[in-house]
């Protein structure tokens, strides 16, 4: 059974959306796991309305509760999941039909891979496709950098930048190398090189979901210094998976990562400076 994960924050207007593309995908052997992490917009009412119309349709756990932040949300997520893979959807990005059987066939013929990395589209606000590839239009990859194992890791060492509802993991590889650390804002990216340092990771070249840009997508243009910083500490504290050989394209991105953090710290602080400025001024 593959679960689909579905965290839930301010997502009224897609999130209907999100849940009719997995209950439309012909992959039968699935459920739904959804929280709505105390959404103020009306979420809860679409999603409620929604399972109680779908409830014999397709296996459905749905919790909501106060607001405790993605990460929590999704540790809880894959706690209540039962099934042997996980799949993590955004509520305002939906599923591509057919995706799930082709993801689930590739790992169940490759037994031995631990996360799969799919490709996707990206969408506006109204569904238009505005990039026909998340990984290789939109990101700017190249497709050899995805075609082994070891191009993979060096790809997303050199430069982390997925998107979407992409990957596919087993469940029990949660139990190896641990959930998500919940003090980390940069949780992919910590997620990414756990699996690259303790499990397998493949690429099957499928589009398997679509990944919404809009104009409150809390991923898009929304780089603070605590971001930056933590990326540096996902790094950092993972750098013991890892051979020495790898090691300094891993302290490079560590110094990187603190040299911007120092950057937009100080940049912050200048604009506050002169915004009270020229308040007191006024």
């Amino acid at each position: 059974m593959i679960s689909i994960i579905i965290p839930c924050y301010n997502h009224k207007n897609y999130i209907q959306k999100t849940l009719d593309s997995i209950l439309e995908d012909d992959f039968l052997d699935k459920e739904i796991v959804i929280i709505d992490d105390g959404s103020t917009d009306g979420s809860d009412e679409v999603i409620s309305n929604w399972v109680e119309k779908n409830k014999n349709r397709i296996k459905i756990i749905y919790k909501r509760r106060e607001n405790k932040g993605l990460n929590k949300t999704l540790n809880e997520l894959i706690s209540l999941s039962n099934g042997e893979y996980i799949v993590d959807v955004g509520s305002d990005d939906f599923l591509l039909k057919g995706g799930l059987k082709k993801r689930y066939d590739f790992l169940k013929q490759n037994p031995d891979i631990d996360v799969l990395i799919s490709d996707g589209v990206v969408v506006d606000k109204n569904d238009k496709i505005i990039s026909k590839s998340i990984l290789f239009e939109f990101r700017g990859y190249k497709k050899e950098e995805f075609s082994t194992q070891e191009s993979i890791k060096k790809t997303l060492f050199k430069r982390f930048a997925t998107a979407g509802s992409i990957y596919m993991t087993k469940k029990d590889f949660f139990e190896k190398i641990g959930y998500y650390d919940e003090s980390l804002l940069a949780e992919d990216l910590d997620f990414s090189l756990k699996a690259l340092g303790k499990g397998k990771v493949a690429f099957l070249d499928e589009k398997v979901s679509a990944y919404r840009v809009h104009d409150t997508n809390q991923s898009i243009g929304n780089i603070s210094p605590k971001l930056l910083g933590d990326s540096a500490k996902a790094f950092y504290k993972n750098i013991h998976l890892f051979p020495k050989r790898d090691w300094p394209i891993i302290w490079w991105n560590i110094v990187k990562f603190l040299i911007r953090e120092w950057i937009l710290r100080g940049k912050n602080i200048l604009v506050s400076f002169f915004h009270n400025k020229k308040f007191k001024k006024t």
